[in-house]
């Protein structure tokens, strides 16, 4: 549940800054952070599209994958917390590229982009703590053990 309560604020945050880039306008910055010099630098556009708006789709499949786990179906609900973990991951891998650039290249912060990291940093973390937990086909009932890789990809 907190997934998808997690994917809902972060498409809320995406679908605000997505909104600023697609209207050309400023967005509020709380915390004095310089989110209108973030927003027009070259590196906020990845092969022509906003990075706000790969958020946004990024949240939404999160968000989707987050109630397939409701469906309490074990195939579906190991490939969603698979699937979870890796947008995820790569999330929060984008997440420590785009801090380089604000801290070393554009020297400038946005608070909503803080935000976001935090919000898709969390994600991350349940997914980790999920995969822990996740009961596998052939347990015995209540019994959970460790994910495994190899149970998905066959070598």
């Amino acid at each position: 549940m907190f997934i998808v309560i997690l994917g809902l604020c972060g498409m809320g945050i995406s679908g605000y800054l997505t909104y600023g880039y697609l209207a050309h306008t400023a967005v509020g910055c709380p915390f004095n952070a310089n989110c209108d010099l973030v927003q027009a630098s070259p590196y906020a556009y990845m092969w022509g599209v906003p990075v706000p708006l790969l958020g946004l789709l990024m949240y939404a499949a999160l968000t989707l994958m987050g109630l397939l786990l409701f469906l309490k179906k074990p195939e579906l609900e190991n490939m969603a917390s698979l699937g979870i973990y890796g947008i995820s991951l790569a999330g929060v891998i984008f997440t420590v590229y785009l801090y380089y650039l604000e801290l070393f290249v554009l020297h400038a912060f946005c608070s909503w982009c803080i935000v976001s990291s935090i919000v898709i940093l969390s994600i991350f973390i349940l997914s980790l703590i999920y995969l822990n937990k996740i009961e596998q086909p052939g347990d015995k009932k209540g019994r959970k053990r460790r994910f495994r890789l190899s149970d998905y990809i066959q070598w």
